[in-house]
């Protein structure tokens, strides 16, 4: 008895298989930041899940010595706040810790 399981269909193909031939093809983007961009505006899911921690890294309490240096941080430019473009930026590009 199939309760949860769909019958296979005929010329169904594995999902990894654009990656063996699309790379010989020439079918993604030679840059890193072109393949960045249609992997993340592409992925619905991956939009959110940066929004979120972003959001939440910016929510964050910020203590500084110099009113100053507050107001810069807290300032919004293209509706984020500064820390929030910023946590976004090192969530997409990574790698900074080394």
């Amino acid at each position: 008895m199939k309760l949860f399981r769909r019958a296979a269909r005929e010329g169904v193909r594995p999902a990894l298989a654009r990656v063996a031939g699309s790379v010989a093809l020439g079918g993604w983007a030679t840059s890193y930041e072109a393949q960045l961009r249609e992997a993340y505006l592409g992925n619905a899911v991956a939009q959110r899940a940066v929004k979120l921690v972003a959001e939440s890294v910016a929510g964050a309490p910020i203590a500084a010595s110099d009113p100053a240096l507050l107001a810069l941080v807290t300032a919004r430019s293209g509706g984020q706040a500064l820390v929030e473009t910023v946590a976004a930026q090192l969530l997409l590009h990574g790698r900074r810790w080394r």
